[in-house]
């Protein structure tokens, strides 16, 4: 007997799946075919169905395979780019002690001697050495706020403050261009603008002041404008808008579409005949963007060209004098004599710090890193700490938290000034952490100093 299993045929009209049987008795053959079409048909649907299920069960997995793996490659992507940030902000944060301290040094002795009398020549060096220092800050000040910006950490702070003050500190700074250039300065301020202002000041400096370093950059002769217009005021908000509109070299048409960009200079030849990081304009963008306002640039080529932003600043809640008034007046009013401890361990800054601090008035101790400051503040007393964070043997976070935690009152609350060449915003905040009252940044203005340790007294 010989069976031939599922075999598909077809007799005229009949078509289906059979089994055969072919058996042999004696010298006959018999055939028998048997219908299975229904049964095969059958299981050929649940096989079909179970195949398909399996392959469904394998695609979903592959799905959700596939998706831990993004999700893995995500997380890994994301990671890298903390890292890569990490390392960005520790080299900028780096860099930034390292300029800085040195560059503190070069404008703060320059200042101190700009104080003495000198002949016409001698005086034109040290002028020429504050411009040249400041101008260095400005460039410091541009790559570090560029890396803040695209990390989305600069912010925009509120606060009342005197405009006829902030244009007068603008005049004051351009003086000794005005000098040494054959140029005019001319400054335009609509009488319908309010005195007090409120609004990030520092912010719109720092805007003007890139708008006019190019003027100034690209300006030989003839002059440069700086005019604020008021826009209207509603719901104490007025529209201020500003211009800065120079005599110089002008802008291609083609190119006034990439000047706000990263990098970019309005000539190819710029770099070589006049310097610069191609970031300035970048940053006076966003930063009036941050503000919420808007900046435009028109030009005529060979003729000149004309920059304008338009910002939305509250006005002052208060009519009060914000006008800055000098650390020398504040410091005639105190009788008494204070006791300040330093802690620094470079000794050009230990210098500069001594000139400016006994300079008015004060009494100062200066010892070498945390360690000694801790030591001294047993042995004697003091009104303020100064610190700076890096220092060896023991850093001016660790003496901060040292301080704070292990010493008893009323040492423990002694008024403590970070001063160091970072100028990071988590270095800020890595200080109110740590305990310290006040923050501030170098290179410093020697008047800033002295207005923090006023503060600390009152």
């Amino acid at each position: 007997e010989q069976n031939f299993p599922c075999i598909q045929l077809e007799f005229k009209n009949t078509k289906g799946i059979f089994d055969i049987t072919i058996t042999k008795k004696n010298d006959n053959f018999y055939i028998g075919i048997f219908d299975f079409t229904d049964h095969y048909e059958a299981s050929h649907t649940l096989a079909q169905e179970k195949n398909e299920s399996i392959i469904k069960s394998q695609l979903l997995q592959i799905q959700h395979n596939n998706i831990v793996l993004e999700k893995e490659l995500v997380d890994l992507k994301n990671d890298q780019l903390k890292k890569s940030q990490e390392f960005k902000d520790e080299f900028l944060a780096n860099m930034s002690h390292e300029i800085r301290t040195p560059l503190n040094a070069i404008l703060g002795f320059t200042k101190l001697l700009q104080k003495f009398d000198y002949n016409e020549e001698q005086k034109q060096f040290l002028d020429a050495i504050s411009i040249s220092g400041n101008n260095l800050k400005v460039i410091i000040n541009d790559i570090l706020d560029m890396s803040k910006i695209e990390a989305g950490k600069l912010t925009i702070s509120q606060v009342d403050f005197s405009f006829k003050q902030l244009i007068q500190n603008l005049h004051e700074t351009y003086k000794l261009r005005l000098q040494n250039k054959n140029i005019e300065l001319i400054i335009d301020i609509d009488q319908s603008v309010p005195e007090y202002l409120n609004g990030d000041s520092i912010r719109i400096n720092q805007v003007l002041i890139n708008l006019l370093e190019n003027a100034f950059k690209f300006t030989q002769e003839g002059s440069i404008t700086l005019k604020a217009t008021n826009k209207g005021i509603s719901e104490n908000t007025i529209n201020l808008n500003f211009e800065v509109i120079d005599t110089g070299i002008g802008i291609k048409a083609e190119k006034l579409k990439s000047i706000f960009e990263s990098f970019s200079q309005a000539h190819d030849n710029n770099v070589k005949n006049y310097g610069g990081t191609g970031l300035g304009l970048t940053i006076v963008k966003n930063l009036v963007e941050l503000m919420k306002g808007t900046v435009r640039a028109a030009s005529n080529y060979g003729f000149g060209t004309t920059f304008s932003f338009q910002i939305p600043l509250g006005l002052a809640e208060s009519k009060r004098k914000i006008e800055k008034t000098s650390s020398v007046e504040k410091f005639e009013e105190i009788s008494e004599k204070h006791h300040i401890l330093l802690a620094e361990d470079v000794t050009i800054n230990q210098l500069l710090a001594k000139k400016i601090i006994l300079s008015f008035g004060y009494d100062l101790t200066i010892v070498n890193n945390g360690q000694e400051a801790i030591d001294e503040l047993h042995k004697n007393e003091y009104d303020i700490l100064l610190l700076d964070l890096r220092m060896p043997v023991l850093d001016g976070y660790e003496t901060a938290k040292k301080i704070r935690t292990e010493l008893v009152e009323p040492l423990k609350n002694i008024p403590i000034i970070a001063l160091t060449a970072h100028a990071m915003d988590q270095e800020k905040e890595k200080c109110k952490e740590y305990g310290f009252n006040e923050y501030v940044s170098i290179p410093f203005e020697p008047e800033d100093l002295i207005d923090r340790l006023k503060k600390l007294q009152a």
